[in-house]
């Protein structure tokens, strides 16, 4: 999923993602997240497996930027289970770009 939340001339500093999920015996939930700013694009981050993850730690590159890449992986080692995310909130600050 990408999110672009600011208009115009703004970028976004990404500050936190928090999410809830229902995690059955023998499966997991993990998300990875990159950045860009239209002419560079970041590297994926490590899987995260637990939240909430703190996104101004130096790790998502760049940031501030105009979008967020989200992504989530849902496993199961039981057929008859299945991991569910239920909500996921990215927390973030529209400011001017810097000239």
């Amino acid at each position: 999923y990408r999110l672009s939340p600011c208009q115009g001339n703004q970028i976004a500093r990404w500050s936190k993602l928090t999410y809830t999920a229902v995690t059955p015996p023998q499966t997991s939930v993990s998300v990875r997240l990159r950045s860009g700013d239209g002419t560079t694009t970041g590297k994926w981050t490590k899987n995260y497996t637990s939240s909430p993850v703190d996104l101004s730690t130096g790790e998502l590159k760049p940031n501030p930027s105009p979008w967020l890449e989200i992504d989530f992986t849902l496993q199961t080692g039981d057929k008859q289970q299945t991991p569910v995310l239920k909500d996921v909130k990215v927390e973030y600050l529209c400011m001017n770009r810097p000239d």
